[in-house]
Order: structure tokens, then sequence, then C-alpha cells
């Protein structure tokens, strides 16, 4: 897996290449910012970039190379023109050459061949037949020397591939053309947009220029057979011409013939039997000519023993129609050899269409095999150069389908990783989809238990104070049940507080009962007399407690037997005062300690069944009133300070 820095890296170097890219191709140099593009695009891919925006990289690699091509193109019409018109110049000079020939202006005629020749050298035809022109010329002063009819110069044939031109010197790298033949203009319509590019990250920039070289090399052997049948046509216009005996023109004609045929790409033995027609013509001229001008006697001496001319006319004528068969069974295997050529041009016209006007669904491997089959066909025919052509073109496609494989193959891997991701995805939140359910499930159980626990703590708490509720109620009515004896209020401070000695103190308890219930008759309604008498005169609380403390502290000791008096010893004053003083204080204590344990057991349940009356009678009788208990806290208090 790549480390993070060595993405970034790819990703600032994809960055600068996009940029070099950008800026070669807006100052027009778009083999550059090919280059520039194909590596950003490579650098993207790497770092995992997404891959719909790396196919609009390759988009605009194509428009770029499509670019390029429309340039390329333009730049070789361009010379292709220039030619043309450097062609068309020498020509036309060739041409006022041979009028200046036929007037009789013979300096004027090595001057338009001298003018002619360095353009025909810029074309690419051979000037040795110019120059031969040149030289017979200055040689000769005769204008009959001059054969009126000759209008193409000679191009040297190349012998290894036949029937085609030598390559031009400027062009080494392009293909043959036949001999004549001016570099075909590509055959695209102005306002036709020509087909896309399929991108390849490895292929050349020059690649795109060897695949025009077989169009290129099929729009030439048109060419070379119109220059074929124009010169058939004219060898027939000789033999008609000879037959005729009109041989001067015969002779002009076969001197077109001939150089048509080296323009086509004829070599020398080829055009033997043209040349030995047309030699056999000049031969038939030159004895008119010297039948005409000779004495009688001078031509009877010359000629063999019983030999006229006219049948040494006829036996040339003969030998004439002799080699004019052997021209027409060369072209009859020229024919077929065309029919084979043709054929394996129908097979490379229908490889192209299966992908270069496809813009999806290119078939590479359909192209590849055609491809193969016209290479068998050119093999056959001895075609090494133009197969070398073919071969680098199925050389590219076969990297185009291995891009195409590639790129099917990244596109396949990537749906495979986003179907993955989806479905890690969905995995996860099916997890944590389990996860949350699982913590709420302890949550809740969690939750159920402390609600147990609560409940179970609440019914514990609410069992322990009806336990504690039900023991106090048990002592009271142990207390109140026993009829026949009284308690004292120690004895009821001590059951309630849980005093281990009770029992040995019931006895006592039992006497003192009836005094008790008759002191507490006695203070409830001296309080509550009290209590009406101080809502009256509206006293503080604290003088109310004084005065509820001195009536309890009262009858206690009305209720209180004498008891015996001890010697008193003689004392000091002041220590008498103090133990008077603090006895007091203690009188007053136990009274408030008393009151407060009263309170408290009258606030215990009323009986079931009770009545409303009986509950009023109750709460006048006990002393049940939490003011009252709430000062004498407030006294118990003070006194302790």
């Amino acid at each position: 897996m790549a480390q993070p820095d060595d993405l970034t890296h790819k990703m600032e170097k994809a960055i600068e290449a996009a940029e070099a890219a950008e800026h070669f191709e807006n100052s027009g140099n778009f083999d550059q910012a090919i280059l520039k593009y194909k590596e950003a695009a490579h650098l993207l891919s790497q770092s995992g970039f997404p891959h719909d925006k790396i196919e609009q990289i390759y988009d605009r690699i194509a428009e770029l190379e499509e670019l390029d091509r429309q340039k390329s193109l333009q730049q070789a019409v361009q010379r292709e023109q220039a030619l043309e018109d450097s062609e068309a110049e020498a020509f036309d000079l060739i041409d006022s050459a041979e009028v200046a020939i036929a007037s009789g202006e013979i300096e004027k005629a090595i001057g338009f061949y001298e003018e002619a020749v360095p353009k025909l050298a810029m074309v690419g035809y051979s000037t040795d037949f110019i120059k031969e022109k040149i030289d017979d010329l200055k040689r000769k002063v005769k204008p009959a020397t001059i054969t009126k009819g000759v209008t193409k110069p000679v191009a040297i044939s190349s012998p290894e591939a036949k029937p085609m031109k030598p390559i031009r010197p400027s062009q080494r790298k392009a293909p043959v053309k036949p001999a004549g033949v001016t570099p075909p203009k590509p055959v695209m319509d102005s306002m036709e947009k020509p087909a896309p590019v399929q991108p390849s990250p490895d292929k050349q920039p020059e690649l795109e220029s060897k695949v025009e070289k077989i169009d290129a090399f099929k729009t030439s052997r048109n060419k070379v057979e119109e220059l074929e049948d124009r010169a058939f046509k004219l060898i027939d216009e000789a033999k008609v011409l000879t037959e005729n005996e009109e041989y001067r023109e015969a002779l002009s004609t076969y001197t077109i013939v001939k150089n048509l045929l080296r323009n086509a790409g004829w070599d020398e033995e080829q055009i033997e039997p043209i040349l030995i027609q047309e030699k056999l013509v000049q031969e038939i001229i030159e004895e008119k000519v010297k039948k005409a001008t000779a004495p009688v006697d001078a031509i009877t001496s010359e000629l063999p023993a019983g030999a006229d001319v006219p049948t040494m006319v006829r036996q040339k004528l003969d030998l004439y129609l002799d080699q004019d068969a052997r021209m027409r069974e060369y072209k009859k295997k020229q024919l077929s050899r065309q029919e084979t050529e043709a054929k394996a041009f129908d097979l490379i016209d229908e490889a192209k269409r299966l992908y270069e006007f496809r813009d999806i669904d290119k078939d590479y491997l359909g192209a590849i095999k055609l491809y193969q089959q016209a290479l068998q066909i050119l093999q056959r025919m001895g075609w090494s150069e133009q197969v070398g052509y073919i071969q680098e073109e199925v050389t590219r496609l076969r990297q185009l389908h291995a891009n195409k494989v590639q790129l099917q193959t990244i596109e396949k891997e990537e749906k495979a990783r986003a179907k993955q991701l989806v479905e890690q995805q969905k995995f996860k939140e099916e997890q944590r989809k389990k996860t949350m359910e699982g913590d709420i499930v302890s949550i809740s159980s969690i939750l159920e238990t402390i609600d147990e626990k609560e409940k179970e703590k609440k019914k514990e708490a609410e069992e322990q104070s009806i336990k504690q509720k039900l023991l106090q109620e048990k002592r009271m009515k142990t207390i109140v049940a026993k009829k026949s004896g009284g308690k004292s209020l120690d004895s009821l401070k001590d059951l309630l507080f849980g005093d281990h000695d009770a029992k040995k103190r019931e006895a006592e308890i039992a006497k003192k009962l009836k005094e008790e219930e008759d002191f507490l008759r006695r203070t409830s309604k001296k309080f509550f007399d009290m209590k009406k008498e101080l809502s009256k005169k509206k006293k503080s609380s604290d003088d109310n407690v004084e005065e509820i403390v001195d009536i309890v502290h009262e009858e206690v000791m009305k209720r209180s037997k004498p008891k015996e008096t001890s010697p008193v010893h003689v004392m000091d004053l002041r220590k008498k005062q103090e133990m008077e003083m603090a006895a007091e204080k203690k009188e007053r204590e136990d009274a408030v300690s008393d009151v407060m344990g009263i309170l408290e057991n009258l606030k215990e349940k009323e009986p079931q069944g009770a009545s409303k009356n009986d509950r009023g009678e109750r709460k006048e009788k006990g002393i049940q009133d939490e003011e009252l208990k709430s000062m004498l806290e407030d006294l118990e208090k003070k006194n302790k300070q």
C-alpha cells in the first residue's frame, strides 16, 4: 500500500506535469503537451485519483492528438501544394522548351530546360534526362534531332521496390511514391472531422504519420494505374499511326509513353519493348529520309542483295508487332497484380473501418486479423517496405487493444472495490447498530437493576418503617393495655427508647399509671386554657414555653412524695445558691424531657374504628400540638447553652 507521503508526492508531480502540458498546449507544442498530459494521467492513476477525472485527461489527450494530426495534415497539404506548384512550373518550362525547339530557338529551349532542373530536383524527380537533353541540344543545332511530344521528365525507378520510385532524399522515412506521381493529398472533405484517435500512453508521436503511409501508398497506386492506362492508350494510338505510316507522330507518341511508364515506376527492362518499338520506328524514319535524299545508285549499293526498302520496313513492322504482343502480355500480368493489390487494399480498408470510424466498441483484434491477411498477400508480391508500415500499424493496434483491456480491467477492479467498500460500510453500519442495540440492552438492564435495587431499598425502608411503627405501637399498646397499674414518665421513656430494665419496674409503673393519667388530664386542660389566654395577650414564644414548663413542673411536684430530710450542713451562702440553681435547672430539663416523651407517645397511631368525635376528644385531651413541641425543642437548646 502506498504511503500518504508517496501519494502526496505523486499528486504534486501530476499537477506540475498538467501545468507544463497546459503551457506547451498554449504555445502550440502539442507533442510535448500530450506527453505531459499522459505523465499526469499515469501519476494520478497511481495515486488513486477518481477514474472519471483521469478519463477527462485522456479525452483531452485525444483532442490534442486530433489537433496535432490536423496541424500535420495542413502542413503536409501546404508542402504538397508547394511541390505541385513547383512540378507544374517545371512541366510548363519543359513545354516551353519543346515549343522553342519546334520554332528553332535552341538557346531559348536550353534556358527553359536549365530553369526546370532545380524545380524538378526539389519535387524529387531525376534530372538526368533533362541534363542529357541540354547536352544534346548544345551539341546539335538541327531542331529535327529533338522529338516533338516529349512532355515529362524521366524518373529512375528503384529496383528493390518494383514498380516504385526511389525515396526522395528529403523524405527518407516517407512511403515510396511511384515515379511521376505527386505526393497524395489527404482524401478528406474540409468540413469532415477525422475519426478520433484512441489515446495510447506508449504510442510514439510519429506513429500517426506512419499510419497515413498506407493511405498514401494506395492513392499512389491509383495514380500509377492512371498513368499506365494513359500509356497503353497511347501505345494503341502509336500502333495505328505506324500502320498508317505516320511514323513521326508515332515516334512522338512512343516518347510520351516511355516517359509515362518511367514516371509510373517502370524500369528499363520493363520498358524494353517500348524502346524497341521506338527504335524500329526511328529506323523506318531514317530509311525513308535516306531514300528521299540519297541518289538511287547509292541506296541500291547499300541495300543487301535482293532486298528493297518496303520489304525491310515490313520486317521491322513485324518485329514491332512482336514487341507489342510482349507489352500486352506484360500488361495482362500487371492487371493481375493490380487485382491482387486491390484485394489487399480492400482488406486494409475493412480493417480501418473496424476501429477508425467507431467511437466505441473498437474491434482491434478483428482489424489485426484483416491486416495480417493483407500482409500475407503483400509479402507474396514482394512488398517489403510497405509490409513494414502495416506491421507497425498492427503493433500499434495490439498496444491499443492492450490499453483497452487494461482500462477495462481497471474499471472492473474499481467497480469491485466500490462494491466491497459499500459492503464494508454496510457491515460496519450493521455492527454499529448491533453495538448500539447491545448498549441499549445493557443500559436497560442496568436501569432495571438499579430500579429493582431502589425498589428493594424502598421496600426494605418501608418494611423497617412499618416494623418500627409496629414495634412502637406494640409498646404503647402494652403500656395502655395495663388498666390496673400506671407508669411514671420515666417508665414511658424507657419503654419508648428500649430500656432493658423495664420489667423490673413494671410494678412501680402500674402504681403510677393512674397518677400519670390524672396528671396528663390536668396538664392538658391547663395547657389549652393557658393557650387561649396567651393568644389573647400575644406573649412571646419563649414566655409561653416557660409558663408551660412551670405548669408541668408544678404538677410533677404535687404528685411527688415528700422526701425524708437529711441533716443540713451549714455551708457557704454562695455555694448554696449555686446548688439550688443547678437543682432547679435539672428539674426544668427533666420536665422538658418528660413533656417531649409524652408528646411522642400521644402522636402514635389512633385506634381503628374511632369516630370523628372520639378523635376530637382525644386531640383535646392529649398534648399533640406541633407548636408546643417546637417551643419545647427551642427551650431545650436554650438550656443546653
